[in-house]
């Protein structure tokens, strides 16, 4: 027979129900009722009763007793379906307090996605930025790769005075909106990066600036290169290779002024080969009426022998490459030109 606390909790469920609250009697009883269920071994019973009713899955009480039910069951997943919508109803509420109840059952024994909304929440309504701070750097420990996360975190770490750790935190927010193609997230943040960052931190920030310029409408990313470009040049040069500026050239258009960008940017690139001036010159990029395809292929055939590169030849030894302009190569060996 099924226990008479339990009946009454049912009929009293008939009703309009309160706000959702830890505050709330109703809370209380639940959990109180949730123990004496699975005490008296009648945890499975109650559980069968409650899914035959159509409030089960829609009142918190319901919803909070099935949890704490299944739980009692070590039936840790269903348990948490059950608890994490309580958990959204007591966000939707506003309700501290509730989440912070809630909570631990997400984070052990292993923590679970749905900490991460959980933890979120409770940072955004933080009393200060320490507790912030804390509450996001354990989201990140679940769910380290959260461009949102990390860019939170950055700001309080600045408003705490942690200005390195505030940089590192909003670049790599930068990174993963970018991984995500998310260049609306970037625009305004760009331009800080390149102001604040690009002496700090030049390979990064020149990176990072070219994967934007890579996904960003030509006509919002050709003024920030512009705008970045000579203390790219100061800075890194060394530091950015082709592979970071390949695919920056689809997006340029064939016009002179974008193709003069470009050649600059692929300058950088090439700077450790023993002549960048002949790989830019012999590229093509320069020549807005060459299509972009092509230049991009032949700059990869260039760079497999670069001019002024040593080579090794079975028989006449070592020489170098005079020119390659990706068509043809010349290399000039001590004595045997050819």
């Amino acid at each position: 027979m099924m226990d008479p606390d339990f009946r009454h909790y049912i009929r009293a469920a008939q009703g309009e129900e309160p706000p959702i609250s830890v505050a709330d009697p109703r809370w209380a009883e639940t959990e109180a009722l949730a123990k004496k269920l699975i005490a008296g071994a009648q945890a499975e019973g109650a559980l069968r009763a409650l899914k035959q009713g159509p409030a089960a899955k829609k009142r918190w009480g319901l919803l909070l007793l099935a949890g704490l039910l299944q739980q009692g069951l070590g039936e840790r997943d269903a348990s948490l379906e059950a608890l994490e919508v309580v958990g959204d109803k007591l966000t939707a509420a506003g309700e501290r307090d509730g989440v912070r109840a809630l909570l631990p059952r997400f984070l052990t024994p292993e923590p679970v996605s749905a900490a991460v909304r959980f933890l979120h929440f409770l940072a955004k309504g933080a009393p200060d930025d320490a507790e912030r701070i804390g509450l996001l750097n354990q989201a990140l420990e679940i769910r380290p790769l959260d461009p949102e996360l990390c860019f939170e975190l950055s700001q309080a770490l600045e408003r705490t005075g942690e200005p390195e750790a505030a940089r590192q935190n909003r670049l790599k927010a930068l990174e993963l909106w970018l991984d995500l193609a998310r260049v609306d997230r970037v625009s305004d943040e760009v331009f800080r990066a390149v102001e604040e960052d690009l002496a700090v931190a030049p390979g990064r920030v020149g990176r990072l600036l070219l994967r934007y310029a890579a996904q960003a409408p030509w006509a919002d990313a050709e003024p920030i290169l512009d705008l970045a470009l000579p203390d790219i040049e100061k800075l890194a040069a060394g530091l950015l290779t082709w592979d970071d500026i390949a695919p920056l050239c689809s997006r340029a258009p064939a016009a002179p002024d974008a193709r003069k960008l470009l050649a600059a940017f692929l300058r950088l690139a090439v700077l450790a080969e023993p002549d960048p001036d002949a790989i830019v010159e012999c590229s093509g990029i320069k020549d807005a009426a060459g299509p972009m395809a092509a230049v991009t292929a032949r700059i990869s055939k260039i760079l497999s022998l670069p001019p002024g590169a040593h080579v090794a030849h079975a028989t006449w030894g070592l020489g170098r490459v005079v020119a390659n302009d990706g068509e043809s190569v010349s290399l000039e060996f001590p004595g045997r030109a050819g």
